[in-house]
């Protein structure tokens, strides 16, 4: 009798041994399927091939005013030195003074050139990026090109110009700024991209270069998003072309992958995509 009692004790002790391993694997295998770890791959995007941009008549677009610049959170926007280090002292930070003690100086550029203005951005969000043989600079919602002596190879260019024609509804027709220029010094090719928001669902624009030469004819993408990409950043990576967006609360940031070697050859291309808390470091 006493011998049949240590074996069901025996088995007993067992059986809890078992179920103290074994729940935390399934609670590790619950984690794992949870959303906020889950990766999304869109559906593949066939691209068109615009027409060289040499070819592309240059154009200025008409000025107007579109302010993305919060004033209340910038109280010196209508101050006569918009609050900024000058001859107006009213409600300056008592700590510039000491910026003044500072005796380094950032060096003198070493060459400078007159580039693309606001086009009627305010701010124009500025990129540009240098090629062995080019600078391309794009502000909100044109781009140009120079050589690297500061003469201009293509003039003012809004950047819908380069999808028209292409049959991309959302990216010919919706100009909407945020631009990112790279260049891709492992591949020799362009990426030029803006996103297309003025109707729902939002568009990602980009265009990859055909081959070194920013002048020619570009592969063009037109993603739609899961959500507003607002402050989207670009980086090259030889598995992919990355890309971080801040939506905000309560959408939070995304990390994007796309597809670097379908896009490089023209191929229909898809992007893999997912996110997390909002505003964590990214984009």
């Amino acid at each position: 009798m006493k011998t049949a009692r240590r074996i069901l004790v025996g088995i007993a002790i067992l059986l809890v041994i078992v179920l103290i391993t074994v729940a935390p694997d399934s609670n590790a295998a619950d984690n794992t399927s949870s959303p906020d770890t889950q990766v999304f791959v869109s559906e593949a995007v066939t691209p068109e091939l615009s027409r060289p941009v040499r070819d592309i008549p240059p154009r200025t677009l008409e000025q107007t005013l579109n302010r993305e610049i919060n004033p209340i959170r910038n109280p010196g926007l209508f101050m006569d030195d918009l609050g900024l280090t000058g001859s107006n002292t009213t409600d300056q930070d008592p700590l510039v003074a000491l910026s003044h003690m500072e005796t380094g100086y950032t060096p003198s550029p070493i060459f400078t050139f007159e580039g693309l203005g606001t086009d009627g951005y305010t701010p124009p969000d500025t990129m540009g990026e240098v090629g062995p043989n080019h600078y391309v600079q794009m502000v909100n919602v044109s781009f140009a090109i120079y050589d690297k002596s500061g003469n201009v190879v293509q003039a003012d260019t809004p950047y819908t110009d380069l999808f028209a024609g292409s049959g991309l509804t959302y990216c010919s027709s919706q100009n909407d700024g945020d631009p990112v220029v790279l260049w891709d010094s492992m591949a020799d090719r362009w990426l030029l991209s803006q996103f297309a928001v003025s109707s729902s669902p939002e568009h990602m624009c980009v265009a990859i270069s055909q081959t070194s030469d920013p002048t020619g004819a570009y592969y063009l993408y037109e993603f739609q998003v899961p959500d507003f990409p607002d402050y989207f950043k670009f980086g090259v990576w030889p598995d992919a072309y990355y890309m971080g967006t801040n939506t905000g609360y309560p959408n939070q940031y995304y990390a994007y992958a796309f597809d670097r070697d379908a896009m490089l050859a023209g191929l229909p291309a898809t992007y893999q995509y997912s996110n997390g808390h909002p505003n964590f470091l990214l984009p």
